[in-house]
Parts: structure tokens; C-alpha cells; sequence
């Protein structure tokens, strides 16, 4: 696990600049440092040692030298690819995955990328052809951004390393509001800045003289697409368990300590049954709770997994007080960032780097096994729809005249539902993974989005006729990649920490792609199959447990602890936010939610998280116009 970055010019390049943008990576490889160089082309790389810690330095030669690599990840079935490779007449210098990718580039060229199982972004220099190549993993595990200048490309795994180069256009991208607004991140491959993109997962981008051209060598839709599997639950249940296991095992390969997220819940506990089983040795865990307990609090049933399966269980309690680490932990992102849970996962990164360099995840559950409470609402979007119109009339006409109170929060939820479900599934799924809908971002002056969620979803989901086919294709190619992710990687790496996550393994995602529904969805809950295969092996309480998702509450904290906050950011006279967002609107927001009229924490934390961005990157911040009609 390391950090990259390059330059590649028809012109001169500074000799210094590729040291001050891989200074920007520290972070993400505090085991070293190396830099090479040439009249065309500069790649800089960090070092975080996992595997092959005496000889696997980079950037990495070939034999001939025509090729140079830098390699950020883990290509976990390189030994068997370097047994072929072999065979082909390749030699090997060292006992790292890297080489074994440089080889198979050379040997297979574009045709090596299906080859590569693993997390990665990389990119390999052809010295005597001057080209460049990128490419990116499936799923989006590892980030990797790009611009094209007027000279050549620049490339880094993190924003603030491009941001480095001094010719780079900082301007901002004038659809990211509305689009932070809506998803809580710019969906890929754009992002804030207007000449600064991604590499869009299992994408991969050849630049020579001047030209880029940039291809998807894998696609989710692609087995999503596929006619669903005529398979027995007995059978599913069967190849659930020994998917899950190969891909736990192939993480295992390490030359560092490993350990591993527990937070209680179905997902992380059976990565933690799997591992444990699988080393023959006690595990470390880790998790989160937080001071004085409540519904956020899953340590109790951390505690008990961990009992159960005998590992060193740690646990780090999380107090309101830990919010003044925030501006901290967002300037990790280098973009405003919506996920309140970046801050817990911050501190459980930083407390398990103290005992281990490389620790297992259990995300991907949701995604790949349809965990989240909205497939479900995705499903029912479709049977609603299939009920005579006049009869859906009546429901919605009846729920309308219902009153509300603060105390009947049952009956907003249900009103909540309705209100999606009755929408078209491209208008409706959407709006449960936004901050503000359309009609809220319209009220409050925001230009409208381009493009369209709906639109989105479209695109995404092409050509897939099953509906929670189309839900998890949706997830795995927007929230997945753009939220868990990026959560992911800039907090394990802003402490030197490697993440692995077995669910997201190629073959699991490509199998659950094609599974029919029934297997997925049943008796109004998701993971049917994950809970089936292992009810023998975790506590009951934990097979029986609702979705719990990862976060802090900020519900409560924002009436109590952190009120300040918002006086001292959003509401204050010097607030940035309001060259955008009126400051009426605002504090009639935050009125609202301190009234208890509404729960408005979510959004607090999307502006809060935003004003805290303008602040540091004030010197980049564009005129009003950019923005707003």
C-alpha cells in the first residue's frame, strides 16, 4: 500500500516538482521514498512495506530498463501469476507483487488487467515509445486522479499531490455544489476542480504525444446484465460460504502484522470468523463505541463477537469532544466530504495502526448481498407501481391527510416512503442516498444538476432488466466507489494503515451480481444468504440484528455538544458558505432541527463539512456565479 505520483511533459519538467508532489503522499507510505526521473517523464512513490519488505523499493525497472513502475495496492494472486510468467521465460529479482505486475504489463499488455486480482492504481512509463499507462481496480479500492495540461499529464493517488504541480488549473467545477449537495461527493470521475479528474474504476488510460485514450476493461453492469442463476438455496448457501472463505484467505498474505474491524455487526463478524479460522492464531480486533451509550453504540455486541470467537478484542470510546479533530481529519479528503463517519473511522485507524499494519473491513457487505433497508424500498418501488393507479391515488391521498407530530416519527417515516416509492424507481432510489432533493436544492437557489440523479441511474444501470440487480449495480458504481471508499482509503492511509476487504473480492461481486433476488431479499430483510450461511458460526443475536450503519449522532450532538459549532461556522458572519447559501436559510435550518421540529443532522454535517473546506481552501474559491443561476 503506497501513495503515487508522475509527470509526464513535451517540455521541460522542474526537476524538484515530483519531490514536492510525492512530499504531499508522506502519509501514505512512511516506510520510504523514491523518485525516478528522465527528460519526458518523472514518477515519484511511498512506501508502505506489506509484503517483500527487504527488496520491493520503487519506482520499480525493468530487467532492459524501457519500463519503469510505480504500484499503490495488492495484486493478491501474484504468485501464481509469477509461476506463469515463468513459464514464459520471465526472471524475478525480488519476492513483490510489483514486479510481477511489470512483468505480466510487458508480457500481455492491456490484456494483463483482467488478469489482476486485487486493490490497485498504478502506472508503468515505456521509455522508448514515451507512453504512459494507468489503470485502476474494478471496484475503486484504490484512488487515482489525473489532468492533462498543455504539455503533458500529471497524475496522483490524492488531489493535494497534483494540486503540487504549479502550472495546474485550480479552478473549481461549476456542477460541484449541486452535486455535493445532492450525493454528499462529486460522482466520478469528476470532482471539485474543474481540470482534475479520476481514473473511473476498472478503467484504464494510455497518454502518448499529447493523446489520451481511456477505456473500461471491467464493468459491474457487464454480470448485472446476465440472466439471473438458476441455483438451489442449499447450493447458494454452499458457494456463499467457500467464496467468502477463498477471499479472506488470499488477504491473508502479509509480511506484516494483520488485524482486523469489528463493529458488531453481520459483515465485519464473519470476515473476523473467517480470518480467525483461517490463521489457526488469535486475531486482533478492533472497535468503536461511543461515551454513554445509546442506539450508535455497537461495542456491547463487538464485545460479544469477539468472546465468542476468542480474539484480543480492542476498543476505543468515542466522546462529542472528538469533533474538534474534524478539520483535521476532512483536509485528508483534499474535497468536501459528506460521511459524518470519516471521524470514527479516523480514530479507529489511527488506534489499530498502533498494534498492526494491515487490518481486515467487512465493507462491501451491503452492496454485494443487498444489506441496506432502500433495496428493499427499491423493491417495493416496483410492486407500487404494478397496483392499479387508482388504488396508489387513494394511499397517497390518505397518507397526505394524516397529521404529523414530533412524537409519531412512525408516521413521517411512512410518509418519507411514500413519497419515494411513488416516484418512478430512476427518480425515487436515488433520493435515499441524497442530502438535499431537488425541490430543497431549487428552494435554497442552487442550480439544478446536470447530470440528473435520475439520469444517473440510468446510465448506470443500462441494460439491466432485473430491479435489485439494478439497485446493487447502482451502489457498487456510485456510493460504493465514491463515499465507502474514498472513507476508507484516506483514513487508513492518513495513519499508515492497509484495508482489506474481503467482500469485495471479484469473484464474490461477480457471482452476487447474477443471483436472483429471492436469494438476496426475503421476509422484508437483506442478506438472506449471508445469514443462512453462517448461522452456525455467529451468535444469534448478531444474525438477527437490523442493518446499523456506521456513524456518529449527530442528531443529538448538534442540539447538545456541537450547537456552537454551527453558531461559530455556518451561521457566523465570516461564513464562506454564504456567498451560495442564503444565511436566512440556514439559521431557519438550524432552528428547525435545535426546535426539534425536524432531524436535520445529516444536512448540518454536509454544510458543516463543506464551510469547513471553503475555509482551507479559500485561496481557490471561485466567484458565485460559478455556482448559482
Amino acid at each position: 500500500m503506497c501513495g503515487i505520483c508522475g509527470i509526464v511533459s513535451t517540455s521541460l519538467i522542474e526537476p524538484n516538482t515530483i519531490q514536492a508532489m510525492n512530499q504531499q503522499l508522506s502519509h501514505r507510505g512512511p516506510d520510504g521514498a523514491g523518485i525516478w526521473q528522465s527528460s519526458s517523464c518523472q514518477l515519484g512513490h511511498r512506501r508502505l512495506a506489506i509484503i517483500d519488505l527487504a527488496t520491493g523499493d520503487q519506482p520499480l525497472s525493468s530487467p532492459d530498463g524501457a519500463w519503469q513502475l510505480v504500484f499503490n495496492g495488492e495484486i493478491y494472486n501474484f504468485r501464481a501469476l509469477r509461476q506463469q510468467l515463468r513459464g514464459l521465460g520471465h526472471q524475478f529479482r525480488t519476492n513483490s507483487d510489483s514486479e510481477v505486475l511489470l512483468a505480466a504489463l510487458i508480457e500481455w499488455g492491456e490484456q494483463a488487467l483482467p488478469r489482476l486480482e486485487g486493490m490497485f492504481a498504478f502506472a508503468a512509463w515505456h521509455e522508448p515509445s514515451q507512453r504512459l499507462w494507468l489503470a485502476r481496480d474494478r471496484l475503486g479500492k484504490k484512488p487515482l486522479y489525473y489532468s492533462q495540461t498543455s504539455n503533458g499529464l500529471v497524475f496522483g493517488s490524492e488531489i493535494k499531490a497534483l494540486l503540487a504541480y504549479p502550472e495546474l488549473e485550480c479552478s473549481l467545477n461549476p456542477q460541484a455544489l449541486s452535486a455535493y449537495l445532492t450525493y454528499g461527493y462529486v460522482p466520478n470521475p469528476a470532482t471539485w476542480y474543474a481540470q482534475i479528474q479520476q481514473l473511473a474504476p476498472g478503467h484504464g488510460l494510455v497518454w502518448q504525444a499529447g493523446s489520451i485514450r481511456e477505456w473500461p476493461w471491467w464493468q459491474a453492469r457487464q454480470f448485472a446484465q446476465q440472466p439471473r442463476l438458476s441455483i438451489s438455496a442449499k447450493t447458494a448457501i454452499e458457494q456463499t460460504r467457500q467464496l467468502v472463505r477463498d477471499a479472506v484467505a488470499k488477504r491473508l498474505i502479509s509480511d506484516v502484522p494483520l488485524g482486523a474491524f469489528l463493529s458488531g455487526g453481520l459483515d465485519s463478524s464473519i470476515v473476523v470468523a473467517e480470518a480467525q479460522a483461517l490463521l489457526g492464531q488469535q486475531l486482533q480486533t478492533f472497535s468503536i463505541g461511543f461515551a454513554g451509550g445509546g442506539w450508535y453504540d455497537e461495542s456491547a455486541y463487538a464485545e460479544l463477537v469477539a468472546k465468542q470467537l476468542g480474539t484480543k478484542h480492542h476498543c476505543f470510546m468515542v466522546e462529542p469532544n472528538a469533533i474538534v479533530e474534524l478539520p483535521h481529519v476532512l483536509a485528508h479528503y483534499d474535497e468536501p466530504f459528506l460521511d459524518s463517519s470519516a471521524l470514527p473511522m479516523a480514530l479507529l485507524s489511527q488506534m489499530t495502526r498502533e498494534h498492526c499494519t494491515v487490518a481486515f473491513s467487512g465493507d462491501g457487505g451491503d452492496e454485494v448481498f443487498a444489506g441496506y433497508e432502500r433495496f428493499g424500498a427499491g423493491i417495493w418501488t416496483q410492486r407500487y407501481h404494478q397496483l392499479p393507479s387508482l388504488l396508489r391515488r387513494s394511499i397517497e391521498q390518505t397518507i397526505a391527510l394524516l397529521p404529523e407530530t414530533k412524537a409519531n416519527q412512525r408516521l413521517a417515516r411512512i410518509k418519507r416512503v411514500v413519497a419515494k416509492i411513488k416516484l418512478p424507481l430512476a427518480q425515487g432510489f436515488p433520493r435515499w442516498l441524497m442530502a438535499f432533493t431537488p425541490e430543497e436544492l431549487a428552494d435554497w437557489g442552487v442550480a439544478e444538476l446536470q447530470p440528473s440523479a435520475a439520469k444517473h441511474y440510468r446510465q448506470s444501470t443500462a441494460g439491466i432488466s432485473d430491479p435489485l440487480a439494478q439497485l446493487l449495480c447502482y451502489n457498487l458504481t456510485s456510493y460504493l466507489p465514491d463515499d465507502l471508499l474514498v472513507k476508507a482509503d484516506r483514513m487508513s492511509m492518513a495513519y499508515g494503515l492497509e484495508v482489506r476487504s474481503p467482500f469485495l473480492d471479484q469473484h464474490l461481486v461477480e457471482w452476487a451480481l447474477q443471483l436472483p433476488a429471492n436469494l438476496l431479499w426475503r421476509g422484508g430483510r437483506g442478506k438472506w444468504l449471508l445469514r443462512q450461511a453462517y448461522a452456525d458460526r455467529l451468535p444469534k443475536i448478531i444474525l438477527e440484528r437490523p442493518k446499523h450503519g456506521f456513524g456518529v449522532p449527530l442528531d443529538a450532538w448538534f442540539r447538545q455538544q456541537l450547537k456552537p459549532m454551527l453558531h461559530d461556522y455556518l451561521l457566523a458572519d465570516t461564513s464562506k458558505l454564504h456567498q451560495w447559501l442564503a444565511k436566512p436559510k440556514l439559521e431557519q435550518l438550524c432552528k428547525a432541527h435545535w426546535a426539534g421540529t425536524i432531524n436535520a443532522g445529516h444536512q448540518l454535517w454536509t454544510l458543516l463539512s463543506l464551510e469547513l473546506w471553503l475555509q482551507t481552501h479559500h485561496q481557490m474559491r471561485p466567484d458565485a456565479h460559478n455556482y448559482v443561476d
